[in-house]
């Protein structure tokens, strides 16, 4: 399975799993921890299926959730929008 842009370990085990339960089982079969950044396009291999209904809903729908937060910036990292600045910093 190719990373995309924005997936997290959490969301390729729901992927391909059905389950967030197994992110753990795949990082432990690809040399990663659970807390890696993932590199878009690398190819990972997938582990078993805990939730097949889960699964196959994913599978039907085409979804391929990417939750990762990337690219975080000062603004991205606040309480507040950009309605406020950084005058109390």
């Amino acid at each position: 399975m190719k990373i995309l842009h924005g997936q997290s370990l959490l969301d390729l085990a729901i992927q391909t799993a059905g389950s967030v339960e197994a992110a753990y089982d795949f990082a432990v079969a690809n040399g990663l921890s659970v807390t890696d950044d993932l590199i878009v396009g690398k190819e990972h291999k997938a582990t078993g299926v805990i939730n097949k209904s889960v699964l196959n809903y994913y599978t039907q729908k085409n979804i391929k959730p990417a939750t990762a937060i990337t690219g975080i910036d000062e603004f991205t990292n606040r309480i507040f929008d950009y309605t406020f600045d950084l005058t109390f910093n």
